[in-house]
């Protein structure tokens, strides 16, 4: 007979709480909003997004594209993509800078 889980994952019971809570959701979000950087913004969306029934269900309650959407929600991972494009684009050099105050 195996126990049961007497835990859940962080992810699961802050979506769990916004649910149960949207005005705190709402009031969250736009906390983190003028207060944290776009990570925290992008982070806290994402589980804004996903308590309320994820990406598909904001693009149809919003008449919104879903693919604009997920690109939008996913600012974090294409952050890291855009500077790959720009190492590639630079034929992948690296510029490099002497420190301030080191001999040359």
């Amino acid at each position: 007979m195996s126990k049961p889980k007497t835990y859940r994952l962080h992810e699961d019971a802050t979506a769990a709480m916004f649910r149960r809570d949207p005005k705190f959701a709402a009031e969250n979000l736009s906390h983190v909003q003028q207060e944290g950087d776009q990570t925290d913004l992008m982070l806290t969306l994402r589980q804004v997004i996903n308590a309320f029934g994820g990406i598909a269900e904001l693009a149809q309650r919003t008449h919104l594209n879903a693919t604009t959407l997920y690109r939008r929600q996913s600012g974090i991972k294409n952050t890291h993509r855009s500077a790959r494009r720009r190492r590639h684009a630079s034929g992948g050099r690296a510029k490099q800078e002497a420190p301030q105050g080191s001999m040359k």
